[in-house]
C-alpha cells in the first residue's frame, strides 16, 4: 500500500515504476519454484541421453523436485525442451527459438493479490484518504501510537 501511495506522488502507476517492479519480484520469488535449478539439472541429463528421436526422460522427475520432457528431431536441427516443478507445472521451455519462462498457478495468485491491494490503496491516494497508520512504516506514526503509560 505504502508503495502505491509513493507512486501515485510521482505519477507513475504499476510497472511504470521500478520499484513496483523491484516489490513484485520479491513478493513473488516468495513462493516461485527454484527454475535455475530445474533447467540445471535438467540440461544435465538432456546431455547425457541425448537421442535422435522422440524421447521423455522419466528419470528427471526426481532431480530437484521437477521434470524434463526432451525432444529432438530426426533432423537434428530442430530442439525443444519442457521444464516442469514438482507439482506437474510447466516453468519454462526451450526451443531453436530460445526460453520462455512460465508463472506456476501460485504465482500468477500473488501477482493478483498483490496488484489488487496495490490497485485499492493508489484509489485511496488519489481520493486523498490517508495512509492508515497500521499500514504504514512511518516513525512519526509509531510515536503517535506510543503509550507512555505501557
Amino acid at each position: 500500500m505504502e508503495q502505491a501511495y509513493k507512486d501515485y506522488e510521482k505519477g507513475q502507476f504499476q510497472n511504470k515504476s521500478e520499484d513496483f517492479n523491484r516489490l513484485m519480484k520479491q513478493y513473488v520469488s516468495e513462493i516461485s519454484p527454484d527454475r535455475k535449478g530445474i533447467i540445471t539439472s535438467g540440461l544435465k541429463a538432456v546431455s547425457r541421453n541425448r537421442q535422435d528421436v522422440i524421447k521423455p526422460i522419466d528419470f528427471i522427475a526426481t532431480l530437484l523436485e521437477g521434470e524434463v520432457k526432451y525432444q529432438k528431431l530426426p533432423s537434428g536441427k530442430s530442439e525443444y525442451i519442457e521444464f516442469y516443478d514438482k507439482n506437474g507445472e510447466m516453468v519454462a521451455t526451450y526451443s531453436n527459438n530460445g526460453w520462455t519462462m512460465y508463472p506456476t498457478k501460485a504465482e500468477v495468485a500473488r501477482q493478483t493479490e498483490m496488484c489488487m491491494i496495490y490497485n485499492e490503496a493508489w484509489g485511496n491516494a488519489k481520493k486523498g484518504v490517508p495512509l492508515a497508520c497500521g499500514e504504514a512504516i512511518d516513525a512519526d506514526c509509531m510515536q503517535s501510537n506510543f503509550d507512555a503509560r505501557a
